[in-house]
């Protein structure tokens, strides 16, 4: 009897197995930044096509590569819109 269970298991198994696909999906990878040290890295080190959206104070004076965020839109912190964001990506 064990032996039988075993083998329907193992049936069970391989059908689950057969079952999944071979490649998942791709993540999008879009970052959205929540404050101006964020940003700095952001326009440093990702591809303007990665980010979703800067902080706050991305265009503040005090913030690192105003030049570099041309056309990279920013938020105005409030959760509920990164969380529309997020949704959007």
């Amino acid at each position: 009897m064990a032996h039988k269970i075993t083998a329907r298991m193992m049936l069970i198994w391989l059908i689950l197995l057969a079952s999944l696909p071979l490649r998942a999906e791709p993540v999008p990878s879009r970052i959205i930044s929540l404050d101006y040290c964020a940003d700095a890295y952001l326009l440093a080190l990702a591809a303007p096509e990665d980010i979703l959206a800067l902080s706050p104070d991305a265009r503040a004076p005090y913030a690192w590569g105003r030049d570099r965020m041309a056309g990279i839109p920013q938020h105005r912190g409030e959760a509920e819109e990164i969380l529309a964001l997020r949704l959007i990506w």
